[in-house]
């Protein structure tokens, strides 16, 4: 749609089918809309490399010649028109991954599927060692060894004050 003749290509195409046989049928409007616009894609938006490199080679020509007002202001719309075709191509690759993505994207369910449950196996624990040193895997066990971890991390234990630290202390 940024297209500067794409408006003007579906009113020709429409006023085409008009003049077709006795009343414009909405079908002949589309079919005819549908038509121009194929021919439109091929001919026109398709190619954009070569309408890129068709403006670069206007520009290398109106650079190699003089330096005058005409000449600069040419320049610079040649830059705008090589910009916009830019720009429309990138758009044009990411309507492209998208439509990609939505059509061949469920087909990887499986693999975002199991590679979920992966992760999740892989964050689970399985075991715990206790104060021993010994693995506990059973869940009462090590539910007591987190419980027992933590009780003695937030226990706090008052004893005298160590007076190196305390003569660091202003």
């Amino acid at each position: 749609m940024q297209e500067e003749t794409v408006e003007e290509i579906i009113k020709t195409a429409r006023a085409r089918a008009s003049s077709h046989g006795e009343g414009p049928r909405l079908m002949d409007k589309v079919s005819e809309v549908h038509v121009e616009l194929h021919r439109w894609d091929k001919e026109v938006l398709k190619r954009p490399s070569m309408r890129i490199k068709a403006l670069e080679k206007d520009l290398e020509q109106l650079r190699r010649g003089p330096m005058n007002d005409n000449n600069i202001a040419a320049q610079k719309e040649v830059m705008i028109r090589i910009e916009l075709l830019l720009e429309q191509e990138e758009i044009h690759w990411v309507q492209r991954a998208r439509a990609n993505w939505l059509k061949h994207g469920d087909r990887n369910t499986g693999f975002f599927h199991n590679y979920a449950t992966k992760r999740r196996r892989k964050n689970t624990i399985k075991g715990l060692a206790n104060q021993n040193g010994v693995i506990q895997e059973e869940g009462e066990a090590m539910r007591s060894i987190v419980q027992e971890y933590f009780g003695n991390l937030f226990t706090s234990e008052v004893g005298e004050p160590d007076p190196a630290v305390l003569s660091d202390v202003r």
